[in-house]
């Protein structure tokens, strides 16, 4: 369990940076970055529900719908705009959607 929550820590901080630096710019490369960092993130909370006790399944599972509406976005997005690499990409966040669970990070080094 201790190397799966560094993982996530790990790629929790990944994907944080990239989006400061993707709020800054805007660019397909930028949410890429993104992308790839939250794709680590879904397999190990996926792969790991059985780890996940009832003090945090519920914000795991909302986190694992979050990046599920995230990646569709995405997803059609880039195949309409079919982006370059310095393209500005920019979407909203879907009206019914759930948001990231904040602090689930936090909770999860919690069961270290």
């Amino acid at each position: 369990m201790n190397a799966i929550i560094k993982e996530l820590v790990f790629q929790s901080r990944r994907a944080n940076k990239a989006y400061e630096l993707y709020k800054i710019e805007k660019y397909y490369h930028q949410a890429l970055r993104i992308y790839y960092a939250n794709r680590k993130i879904y397999k190990l909370l996926v792969e790991n529900a059985k780890l996940w006790n009832d003090s945090v399944a519920k914000e795991v599972i909302e986190f694992i719908f979050h990046l599920e509406d995230w990646f569709i976005q995405f997803h059609l997005l880039a195949k309409e705009l079919k982006p370059g690499l310095e393209d500005v990409f920019v979407f909203a966040k879907l009206e019914h959607s759930f948001s990231y669970p904040k602090g689930i990070i936090d909770k999860l080094k919690k069961l270290e």
